[in-house]
């Protein structure tokens, strides 16, 4: 939006995919939203490894990323650098993710109720699958 305000996309516009952890499983959910929804312009995969599935699909129909459809994937592991173009992604801080689980758990008293939110940061890293959405 104008002014740096966040733009909201309308619910029917947004479809919902569940795929498995697999390279190949984005891949076909890339596949199924194209055939049902061929003038998507942006992909958010739950993981890189989907995203890097999605991207091989894009690619096996023609598509250019980014130029006809964002892809965004989410860990920032080590393969979104290697693909052709590198992943744009979501840093996630795994490393503290860990602390603080294994803090919950020493601290966690047996049949005592425990509800403790941490909120941590989730960084964007913007590498090659990612541009403003073409023009209608």
């Amino acid at each position: 939006g104008a002014g740096g305000a966040a733009s909201w996309i309308p619910a029917a516009d947004l479809a919902v995919l569940l795929a498995l952890f697999d390279i190949r499983e984005g891949q076909a959910a890339r596949a199924a939203l194209l055939d049902r929804a061929p003038a998507t312009t942006a992909v958010c995969c739950g993981s890189d490894v989907l995203a890097v599935g999605a991207l091989r699909e894009c690619r096996n129909r023609g598509l250019a990323v980014p130029a006809d459809l964002s892809i965004i994937g989410f860990d920032n592991l080590e393969i979104s650098e290697y693909t052709d173009p590198p992943l744009s992604t979501l840093n996630v801080p795994a490393v503290e993710m860990g602390e603080e689980a294994a803090n919950f758990i020493v601290q966690a008293r047996p049949g005592a109720a425990a509800a403790k939110k941490v909120e941590l940061q989730v960084g964007y890293v913007p590498r090659g699958t990612t541009a403003r959405p073409r023009s209608p």
